[in-house]
């Protein structure tokens, strides 16, 4: 077994501690890439999104190949570290995953595949960010104040794109219960997630830590911290869309534009 300061520089930090700092991170990289389509608007766009695609999971998957090479060197034999490894890499392919699907919707053309792709990104947009705020200035203890970054940012972010798409269809209204939703259920989910994993008494022991994790999800869920930011965010939501899509003549001219209502089959 190779000593943590013996160990060489890994692209991706692969810890159990730092799990839900992995899925933010690679599902982040989707969330920009498929941004960077829409910004730059090209001709073709359909072939500019498959080539981002394409890009982010050559790319990802290297750093995930070089990082599994580190971290293989530095474990001891044995079924624990087989399954520690194990465990690491299906959480890493499926947050890969989860980009992937991240840049094809918010590439696409329908604002309600647009606004879905951006709502599922928001939450680890929001952890990817306070890891920028905190890590640069090696903040050891995290003051509380950077947590508002952590817990409104996926808010405001969902708030404006749901403003953004608009509720004139029933597939949009769709579209905003499955975007607030995700805002309510995916931070307790990450919090029971996060406890699960940082357990050193579980640790080996799958099925405790699945009733670990259920446990802290089911308490966390009904918390002002995680209510509040889903409010917040249909409040801006429904100010914003009133705002922008019921402006002088416009709720006429989108009467009279069918196509509008055909965004989301």
């Amino acid at each position: 077994m190779t000593l943590p300061e013996e160990m060489p520089r890994a692209a991706l930090p692969l810890s159990q501690y730092l799990g839900i700092t992995l899925v933010a991170l690679l599902v982040t990289g989707g969330l920009i890439a498929g941004l960077a389509v829409r910004w730059w608007a090209p001709a073709r766009q359909a072939h500019a999104l498959l080539c981002a695609a394409a890009g982010l999971l050559l790319v990802q998957l290297a750093a995930t190949v070089q990082s599994f090479a580190v971290l293989e060197t530095g474990l001891g034999a044995g079924r624990l570290s087989q399954l520690y490894l194990g465990g690491l890499l299906f959480g890493v392919l499926a947050s890969i995953a989860a980009a992937l699907l991240v840049v094809v919707l918010v590439g696409a053309r329908k604002p309600a595949l647009v606004t879905l792709g951006i709502a599922g990104a928001a939450v680890p947009a929001g952890i990817w960010l306070l890891e920028w705020v905190t890590e640069p200035f090696s903040l050891t203890v995290r003051p509380p104040v950077v947590y508002l970054v952590d817990n409104w940012f996926p808010a405001l972010l969902i708030g404006a794109v749901l403003a953004w798409c608009g509720a004139g269809t029933a597939g949009r209204a769709v579209v905003w219960v499955a975007s607030l939703g995700i805002l309510w259920l995916l931070p307790p989910l990450f919090t029971g997630v996060s406890y699960a994993l940082g357990s050193r008494v579980l640790r080996g022991d799958p099925r405790q830590m699945l009733q670990a994790a259920s446990d802290a999800f089911a308490l966390s869920i009904g918390g002002p911290e995680v209510w509040l930011p889903v409010l917040a965010a249909g409040v801006i939501g429904v100010v914003g869309a009133l705002v922008l899509h019921r402006g002088p003549g416009r709720g006429a001219a989108e009467a009279n534009h069918s196509p509008d209502r055909k965004d989301l089959a």
